[in-house]
């Protein structure tokens, strides 16, 4: 029954609900989750920062102090003071060797005091150059140790210690060691499982310097020239396009998300100052959290057939439900109908049903070029009946004529109503002109063979029906109201002529 949808009414609006409600949560726990993932980003970075100074400050003090200690050795001294260069390389360069191997100390200088190099410990056939850096310039003007981070000749990038060099209070030249930052990105890297990026800013290297300082290693041929900057230490060997757009920026920033060859990472950077405070280049820490996106994924993708297959149980419970009760209220339905077109009394059809249907009767019957038969039947002397026998007998006696007309009349096409207190109306289809006329008597007949006794029916003593018939072939001018009207006069007619009888309407 279309008014009672209720199928589509109730478990649409249901389904879209909880299907809101749970993208809604889902989508929720992946933001949640997201944000976590952010947050252990952004402090693996902020931890990278710190054991970058943490690791600075230790260099420092440890280079400081190895410092103090040489700065004593008295052959060292005397070979300084006497100028034999090579004899103090030889006689420092296995201190050397173990300062490089133990501490990752990669420079070793001994400067004049008129700051020009003695000797490069690291590189011996480099000296008696001018060193032109704010550490050992310091260390100069203040006669105390100076550290920071500088270029060296080849544009390394290091952290140097300079201090000055006295001897029983006279000051004879200055000590410094130096370390590569790039020395320091494995040991970031393995220690918090980030990989870390340094870059420099382009202007302070020439490209024939980097070109140079490329070919000094096999390891530095990964690194790349960018538009604003040269990446000079990674512990990632592919850098595609887009890490390198990011990597070429000049703006900091705070978790920005990016792939790079397959895998998702949160990048963070900052800036790397020198000795003298100046932003040389960059320092980018990426955490790789393919793992934790997969892993989140495969987390929402569970809980999403989770959440759906419990919607679909649920949706499937209720529409089952909801389809019972419809079924239910349909049944309902139909027996209100039934109650509401049925007379109380006899079960047939009431006079409000027969006012609505009638004209689908000749409607139909025009359509199918049949004939309509109206059939009026009314109980003889019903009313000495009722006076005489009550009206509970009276009521009995109507529901068996009612009997005998459903009896009579069994075609889905017959229709058979209660149209007054003893007056009953029957429309019949029908092929042949006399098939009205011969159910009719038929129906006569019947009601008489009940053999209910009625004393004030006389002549008959029983009880007996008087009936009037009106059969037309249907044409577009048949209506049901001249039907009716011809039916009742011929009626009118039977029991004239004296009752028990069937009359057909003749149109004179």
């Amino acid at each position: 029954m279309d008014k009672f949808k209720i199928v589509l009414k109730i478990i649409a609006p249901l389904f879209l609900g909880l299907f809101l409600i749970a993208s809604v949560s889902i989508y929720s726990l992946y933001l949640l989750q997201q944000q976590n993932i952010d947050k252990k980003a952004k402090e693996a970075f902020e931890t990278v920062s710190l054991a970058l100074n943490q690791i600075t400050k230790k260099d420092i003090d440890l280079m400081h102090g190895l410092l103090d200690i040489i700065k004593k050795d008295p052959k060292m001294i005397a070979l300084y003071k006497d100028g034999k260069r090579d004899n103090l390389y030889a006689y420092l360069y296995q201190s050397f060797s173990e300062y490089k191997s133990h501490y990752n100390i990669t420079h070793f200088y001994i400067h004049n005091i008129d700051k020009t190099n003695f000797l490069r410990v690291h590189d011996r056939y480099i000296h008696s150059d001018i060193i032109k850096r704010k550490t050992l310039y310091n260390a100069a003007e203040e006669l105390k140790m100076s550290s920071g981070v500088e270029f060296g000749i080849y544009h390394n990038l290091t952290l140097r210690v300079v201090i000055p060099w006295f001897v029983d209070g006279e000051l004879i030249g200055f000590l410094e060691f130096g370390r590569e930052i790039d020395s320091l990105t494995p040991e970031l890297s393995k220690m918090l499982s980030a990989d870390i990026v340094f870059t420099i800013k382009k202007e302070l290297i020439t490209m024939k310097d980097f070109e140079v300082w490329r070919s000094k290693s096999q390891r530095n041929r990964y690194y790349k020239a960018m538009d604003n900057f040269f990446i000079i230490d990674s512990t990632l060997n592919d850098i595609d396009t887009e890490l390198q757009k990011i990597l070429n920026t000049n703006e900091n920033f705070n978790d920005t998300h990016l792939i790079n060859h397959g895998k998702e990472y949160h990048i963070n950077n900052r800036p790397y100052l020198d000795v003298n405070g100046t932003e040389v280049g960059k320092l980018y820490v990426l955490i790789d959290v393919s793992d934790e996106h997969t892993y989140l994924v495969q987390l929402i993708g569970k809980i999403t057939v989770i959440v759906f297959f419990l919607i679909f149980l649920l949706i499937v419970y209720y529409a089952r439900y909801i389809k019972k009760t419809e079924n239910q209220l349909n049944v309902a339905y139909e027996r209100l109908h039934e109650i509401s077109i049925t007379d109380g009394l006899t079960s047939l059809y009431n006079k409000k049903f027969y006012l609505e249907n009638a004209h689908v009767q000749i409607k139909r019957a025009l359509r199918n070029n049949l004939y309509v038969t109206f059939i009026m039947i009314d109980a003889d002397n019903f009313k000495n009946f009722n006076d005489k026998y009550g009206h509970s007998e009276g009521d009995e006696v109507l529901k068996s004529i009612a009997k005998c007309m459903k009896d009579v009349f069994q075609r889905a096409n017959d229709y058979c109503y209660r149209v007054g207190g003893e007056e009953f109306v029957t429309i019949i289809e029908h092929e042949k002109y006399d098939d009205g006329s011969d159910i009719a008597q038929k129906l006569c007949e019947n009601v008489e063979n009940l053999n209910i006794a009625h004393a004030y029916n006389s002549t008959f003593n029983k009880v007996t029906v008087s009936i009037g018939i009106s059969t037309v072939k249907v044409d577009e001018l048949t209506n049901s109201i001249d039907l009716y009207n011809n039916a009742d006069k011929a009626l009118y007619l039977s029991k004239e002529n004296g009752r028990n009888r069937v009359t057909l309407y003749e149109n004179n």
